[in-house]
């Protein structure tokens, strides 16, 4: 089909209509459904290495190696495909009468878009190395401390690559698909640490008292896209959905810093937990859709809140609250290679709450 904004009004004997201006392309955006083909698999050796030191009753150090894959979701492979031909066109610049439309001299292809599923999609890599300090002290305290690197070839984004042009009715224009690819390799370094207990040994109702405590550390690099797809090397981007600006080098959804803290009662009848989460800004999208810009969501954190409590051994009552400080979710775009942004959408995630009455028999 012709793309929805580049038809005029009148129906196919409408001189302005694109087929009367590009037979050829109509004839091929027209053509019936064809079979596709398609012959890929792939086989991986997986090693894998764990090693586990005793310190002594309480203390011990971990170290693992591994490489694995992550194959794409079934629906990310579908081969179903459509063609789309984006146009142009060129008008009469001479006075126009009121009332009357601009003649219409020429419709000229500027490309063809495939969108759809991507069958050729290879599965992710990883080589992955973890060290870690584990330390367990009382009845169920737990503190560990972990650092963990992780190599990743063939990362799957959703974006926009030529597939090379075509000619047709003495034009040539690319042929740019849509959809989810193995776009760019990356690298990704990380601390975490993590701390439990229950505080038994404290006085009455305090002994019920626990906490959960971590905090993770990232550093993620990846190899940047190139600034726009350029099919025929005449430095011009082939078409604006093909641009990826400022040569974003960090892996897409991952914060630099992330933390959770939950704070627990919990008795033989009753339990409950508070737990608040955060994460610092991350690149959500290399390029927005209208912009084209790189898209950041901000840093946020949620309160949320459980209580269970055991009426008799058949019944127990059930209270969720989730979002309790009704946080809303701020995003920006980058507007320059310095790292200026732009308020770009904010979004109310709702406070809500879950009642449930549980019987067992």
């Amino acid at each position: 089909s012709f793309s929805e904004f580049a038809e005029l009004d009148g129906g196919e004997d409408d001189a302005s209509n694109p087929r009367n201006f590009l037979p050829e392309l109509s004839a091929f955006l027209d053509g019936v459904n064809t079979p596709i083909s398609i012959d890929n698999s792939y086989e991986y050796f997986l090693p894998s290495l764990n090693v586990k030191w005793e310190l002594n009753d309480e203390m011990l150090i971990r170290f693992a190696a591994s490489q694995a894959i992550t194959p794409a979701n079934i629906d990310q492979l579908n081969a179903s495909r459509n063609r789309i031909g984006v146009l142009g066109r060129v008008f009469d610049q001479g006075p126009v009468p009121d009332g009357e439309r601009p003649q219409l001299l020429d419709i000229i292809p500027d490309e063809i878009r495939i969108n759809g599923g991507n069958p050729n999609l290879e599965p992710i890599e990883a080589t992955n190395f973890d060290l870690s300090f584990e330390y367990y002290f009382g009845d169920d305290g737990q503190f560990t401390v972990s650092t963990f690197y992780k190599d990743l070839k063939n990362i799957i984004v959703f974006g926009d690559t030529n597939e090379g042009a075509s000619t047709l009715d003495g034009f040539t224009f690319p042929v740019t698909f849509s959809g989810n690819t193995n776009l760019n390799d990356g690298e990704l370094l990380g601390v975490e640490i993590a701390y439990q207990q229950f505080y038994t040994d404290l006085p009455g109702l305090f002994g019920n008292l626990g906490l959960q405590a971590n905090l993770t550390l990232i550093d993620s690099e990846t190899t940047a896209l190139p600034e726009f797809e350029d099919a025929d090397g005449d430095g011009v981007p082939d078409n604006f959905l093909t641009v990826y600006r400022y040569g974003i080098e960090e892996l897409l959804g991952l914060s630099d810093i992330s933390g959770n803290l939950i704070g627990i009662y919990q008795d033989e009848n009753f339990e409950a937990r508070l737990a608040y989460n955060w994460r610092s800004d991350y690149f959500s999208s290399y390029r927005d859709f209208v912009t084209g810009n790189p898209i950041i969501q901000e840093e946020i954190g949620f309160l949320d809140a459980s209580f269970k409590w055991d009426v008799t051994d058949q019944i127990q009552i059930g209270v969720l609250g989730a979002n309790l400080l009704d946080t809303k979710a701020f995003a920006s775009q980058q507007v320059d290679q310095a790292g200026q942004r732009f308020a770009r959408s904010s979004f109310v995630n709702d406070r809500r709450f879950e009642v449930s009455i549980r019987y067992s028999y």
